[in-house]
């Protein structure tokens, strides 16, 4: 009986020790299939920059759009910053060189124009240096003639008037997520060409960077059957139309945040269009590493800054010196002293309160003093 027993338990423990040696090959034989197979599907992205520069020429009318389905690698005569993927598999996406780029970066010789997409870069990308001239609804039949903006004199303008204000090096400008709809693209070419020609003309010596449409979720048609990826890729072939037309810089922003589907990851956009925080950060740092600051540009930049400032701020003391012969206030708008009998306001009355009341009371009653700008102080 103890002989049957031991019996038992060899055989228990060889099967055991079989199915453990088993399950110990196929967990190796599936580390190394997977450390192999990731490796060879991996997403590579490849950057770069072509060096042909595009006709400075600009036409009222499209002569040719390019099909839908031409190849980014088709735009000739276009100065283009872009990245593609090599590869369109499913796997993650794990090559960032641009990942922490914008931390070196305040964007401060920078301005952004565009629509809601790009209010919510302002929103998230913490780049308070960097002046946003966006809004939301805005297109391109609207950007030159809503004014939207407010100056820096307090009055409001279009994009046009507050990109004026000062010099940039940098501009960044993104239309066509709100013309997808339209009957004609021929149209928003030429009025996107318009835009950008009245930016150029304005900052002559500042790199435009026209940014492409970016894609979106599944999720963004529930908004309007409209917008769908494949309306955005035929889009995007009109946005390179103006960097050629207009000379500019094509960024082809759209190709990197697509999901191996075609499509805006759906954690990207609550919505399916809007970035959230995390994708706004990732944005940023993208432009960062493909249009990166120019040091002796920023520092130029920061100088005349800095000296519109301080003139200003001269301006300002000036005109507080001049203001008034005396420079009463009160709150009747006057500038009075303060003694143990009251409040003198500018007309020589002691305004007088108890806590119950407010009686008046004439120059007669009380005297008083009164500073006026050059510092002298006066008794009467």
């Amino acid at each position: 009986m103890q002989n049957d027993k031991q019996k038992r338990l060899k055989i228990q423990q060889g099967v055991i020790s079989v199915a453990s040696v088993i399950m110990i090959v196929f967990v190796l034989t599936w580390l190394i299939n997977t450390a192999v197979t990731g490796r060879k599907n991996g997403l590579n992205i490849n950057f770069r920059k072509s060096a042909k520069k595009a006709d400075t020429s600009v036409s009222s009318k499209v002569d040719k759009v390019p099909s839908a389905d031409s190849s980014l690698a088709d735009a000739a005569d276009s100065q283009t910053i872009a990245i593609q993927y090599d590869d369109s598999s499913e796997a993650e996406k794990t090559d960032k060189p641009y990942e922490g780029a914008a931390m070196k970066d305040d964007f401060s010789d920078a301005c952004f124009i565009g629509d809601s997409r790009t209010v919510g870069l302002e929103m998230n990308s913490d780049k308070a240096k960097a002046d946003f001239y966006a809004s939301q609804g805005l297109n391109i039949s609207t950007a030159s003639s809503d004014a939207f903006v407010t100056l820096d004199n307090g009055n409001m303008g279009t994009v046009i008037d507050g990109a004026s204000q000062k010099p940039y090096k940098r501009i960044f400008i993104m239309f066509g997520i709100n013309e997808l709809g339209w009957p004609y693209p021929e149209n928003f070419v030429t009025q996107y060409v318009d835009l950008v020609n009245s930016v150029k003309a304005a900052q002559p010596d500042a790199d435009i960077y026209i940014e492409s449409v970016l894609p979106v979720s599944h999720k963004a048609t529930e908004t309007n059957e409209v917008f769908t990826n494949d309306n955005i890729d035929s889009f995007n072939n009109y946005v390179k139309q103006v960097a050629e037309q207009t000379g500019t810089n094509y960024l082809d922003v759209n190709s990197y945040f697509k999901d191996a589907s075609g499509s805006l990851p759906e954690d990207a956009a609550a919505d399916g269009i809007h970035f959230v925080r995390e994708y706004c950060l990732e944005w940023i740092d993208l432009l960062a590493y493909l249009a990166p600051q120019d040091a002796d540009a920023a520092a130029k930049i920061a100088e005349q800054q800095q000296a519109a400032e301080e003139n200003a701020a001269a301006q300002a003391e000036e005109d507080d010196e001049a203001e008034g012969e005396y420079g009463f206030v009160d709150p009747d708008g006057y500038q009075a002293e303060q003694d143990d009998d009251g409040v003198v306001d500018g007309n020589g009355n002691v305004d007088y309160d108890d806590g119950t009341q407010q009686d008046t009371y004439t120059e007669e009653d009380y005297d008083y003093t009164y500073e006026n700008n050059d510092g002298m102080v006066y008794d009467e």
